[in-house]
């Protein structure tokens, strides 16, 4: 996996692995998350929705990211890697979204902004925290910086769909 190969290529070598990808459905450009798990927890999350690099390149970037930068973490370290592991979600296309009954929680992720103020939760996130459609939105609007309903006050909200992939979580 690219993304496991960059952060022990970094981590324990110093330098990032070159890598040439054959599959043509990965030199597509494309939008990805980038989950870091230690011990079922969250150890590092980041994502890339620019869709400008092929998903190959993308993962091994946002894996680094997400290992080096996540503000709420501090840096992951060589000695830790053996105990993390790696889950990448890659994104649909947006979806703006008319009517909130056009969500389905576990099965769609949630995009929401108004003004400066953006957020995005993953489909699983809803799926292993068993919330429901409302407590859903009212989640993406907090991790905004919004108040909790802001999606029935206009907020502006997308919906995608994520291919979630990666290592089995000991």
């Amino acid at each position: 996996m690219i993304a496991r190969q960059s952060l022990e290529g970094f981590l324990c070598l110093g330098r990032r692995p070159e890598f040439a990808e054959a599959d043509p459905a990965l030199r597509q450009p494309g939008a990805l998350f980038v989950s870091l798990h230690k011990r079922r927890r969250v150890r590092g999350c980041m994502g890339d929705l620019a869709r400008r690099l092929p998903l190959y390149r993308l993962a091994g970037d946002v894996a680094l990211t997400a290992a080096l930068e996540d503000p709420r973490f501090h840096p992951v370290t060589a000695e830790e890697l053996p105990e993390v592991t790696v889950e990448i979600s890659v994104l649909s296309p947006f979806e703006p979204v008319r009517d909130p009954a056009e969500i389905e929680p576990g099965l769609h992720g949630m995009y929401i902004h108004d003004g400066a103020k953006r957020g995005l939760l993953l489909p699983q996130v809803a799926r292993e925290r068993r919330w429901d459609r409302d407590a859903f939105l009212d989640q993406v609007a907090l991790k905004a910086g919004l108040p909790m309903r802001a999606w029935r006050d206009g907020a502006a909200l997308y919906r995608f769909t994520a291919q979630v992939f990666g290592e089995a979580r000991p």
